[in-house]
Parts: C-alpha cells; sequence; structure tokens
C-alpha cells in the first residue's frame, strides 16, 4: 500500500498546485474497492494523512459504506 500511495500522492501534486493557481478551493478524490471496507479505507486514511501536510490543504475525510454491513 505504501508504494500505492506514495504514486498518488506524487500523481496528485501537479493537481493541486493548478487548483491553487487557478484559485479553485475544492479538489474531491474518491478512492474505492470491492465492498469500501478494508482497503479503500486504509488508502484514504493514509491518504488524508500525507494530503493534510501540504501548505494551505485542508482535508476531509469521509467513508461512505464503512458501517453499512
Amino acid at each position: 500500500m505504501k508504494d500505492f500511495v506514495d504514486r498518488y500522492v506524487l500523481a496528485l501534486e501537479p493537481v493541486l498546485d493548478g487548483y491553487r493557481t487557478e484559485n479553485k478551493h475544492y479538489a474531491t478524490i474518491a478512492v474505492g474497492c470491492t465492498g469500501g471496507k478494508h482497503r479503500s479505507v486504509a488508502v484514504a486514511v493514509e491518504l488524508s494523512k500525507r494530503l493534510a501536510q501540504y501548505p494551505r490543504v485542508t482535508v476531509t475525510t469521509s467513508h461512505r459504506d464503512l458501517g453499512r454491513e
């Protein structure tokens, strides 16, 4: 998972820079997997932690399917 999230963050960096340049205030990033209770939750949590470290970035995370057993 670490390698996947590392590459995901690298791919998002130019996107977030572009959003800042265009003065956009929101970006929605979705992560999914079959079931939505394990891998996608772990990736979303780690991605949130990493993105929250960027200057002028506020991260809000929600898990749509968690608890829908």
